[in-house]
């Protein structure tokens, strides 16, 4: 049995006041129905989908903290939570652009007095 292409519609899906945009992805049923018999039902999964979706965008940097925690669906902090556990960092800075930050510290801290 062919596995249909992965379709991208819009239903006019409303959350909150913004209007969004359906993503589907197929899977076999036998996987589906493994999953679900070891404790992951459709809402785990697409929660679980929309979360490595984010990720996945924000390490790429594809979209930004903000967009990406939006399609999560998590807040900002929950979200960075989500990229510590998986080992993405929220900052990614150049050696070059961290060099400019301490050296912008530094100064700041001098015309401080500290």
């Amino acid at each position: 049995m062919a596995i249909p292409q992965q379709k991208l519609t819009n239903k006019g899906i409303t959350r909150g006041s913004q209007k969004a945009t359906r993503l589907e992805i197929p899977l076999p049923e036998d996987v589906y129905l493994v999953l679900q018999s070891r404790g992951f039902p459709r809402e785990v999964l697409t929660a679980e989908a929309r979360r490595a979706l984010a990720a996945r965008l924000f390490q790429t940097k594809a979209l930004s903290l903000g967009r990406s925690a939006k399609v999560a669906d998590l807040g900002i902090w929950d979200f960075i939570d989500l990229l510590g556990e998986r080992g993405i960092p929220v900052v990614d800075y150049s050696d070059e652009e961290l060099a400019a930050e301490f050296e912008a510290v530094d100064e700041l801290a001098g015309e401080l007095g500290t």
